[in-house]
This record gives structure tokens, sequence and C-alpha cells, in this order.
């Protein structure tokens, strides 16, 4: 009985062609190499932990520095960057004051951009006293012209002041 089709090359036993293999099949794929090795996995889990210490990092100095409203409608902060810069106090100048309190305000409703046309009102900076208790003794007092995030401007006093810890706190104040 013979067929009307032509015969398969793709049945077994038709002869093969070209380089294919016994029955015409293709030849299986080469092997794909692992993207997954272990050195992978462990460099990824390692850069996992360094990000997660960095982030933790992170969160623990914007965590560690205070902020509070005072009953006179000052704000005033600590820690972070203000500690750090103050250490030096001889060298803190009232162009420093008001970039701490641009950067203190941010969180405000209405933030304070910058301050110009500085001036200083008061300089103990080489010869503050600690104060005791829980008392807060200036250190160095400028004012200026301060602009508002509301596109306004006021006179505002900056104070740079050190507790009885001998912890240094910036405080702005509109005038």
């Amino acid at each position: 009985m013979s067929s009307q089709f032509p015969p398969n090359p793709h049945q077994p036993g038709y002869p093969p062609r070209g380089n294919y293999p016994q029955g015409g099949h293709y030849p299986p794929p080469p092997p794909q190499k692992k993207s997954h090795t272990l050195r992978n996995v462990l460099l990824a889990i390692l850069a996992g932990f360094v990000l997660l210490l960095g982030g933790c990092a992170v969160l623990f100095s914007v965590a560690s520095t205070e902020f509070s409203t005072d009953s006179d409608g000052t704000t005033s902060g600590g820690g972070g960057d203000a500690e750090e810069t103050a250490d030096d106090t001889a060298s803190y100048s009232c162009k420093d004051l008001a970039k701490e309190a641009a950067e203190l305000s941010e969180k405000a409703d209405v933030s304070l951009l910058k301050v110009r046309q500085l001036k200083m009102v008061r300089d103990l900076r080489t010869t503050y006293d600690v104060p005791t208790g829980d008392d807060e003794a200036p250190v160095l007092v400028c004012r200026g012209s301060g602009v508002w995030s509301d596109t306004t401007k006021s006179p505002v006093r900056l104070r740079l002041l050190v507790d009885s810890d001998e912890e240094f706190f910036v405080e702005y104040q509109e005038l």
C-alpha cells in the first residue's frame, strides 16, 4: 500500500540528513552555564548586609537629632552636625549658624531657606560659661533677614547655645 504523502524525515528509520543524529531529531542544546553560583549568592548577601547597616546608620543619625518647640515659639535642635561643628566654637560663624538653622527648619510647615545680611550680635565663642541644671547659655547670637519657603522675608535671630552637658544647640526665632 502506498501513501499519498511524502516520507516524513522526522520518523525513526528515515535516513538522516546533514548533521542530525539518527531519526532526524535536533541535537540537544549545549548545557547552560549556571548564573547563580555560590560566590554570586554570597556576594549578594554581603551587599545586602552592608546596605542594611548603612540604612540603620542613617536612621540612627536622624533619630538621634532632638527637635523641640519651646513655649515662646522658638525652635531648637541639637545633635548631629551642630555638635560636630560647634566642638570648635572659635571657628563657628554666623554663616554656619544660618546654615544649621535652615537645615533644622526643613521639617517645619514653613521652612527657613536662608538668612541674608547676617550680623553678629553677641560673641562668647571663646569665653562662654557652661551652665548648670537645665539652663542653656548663649555662645553666639546673630541676626539677619530670613527668607522663608512661603516667599516671605522677616528678621530672624539665630543662637548657638550650650547646655550643662556641654552639648551645643542651634535655635532660630522669627522676630
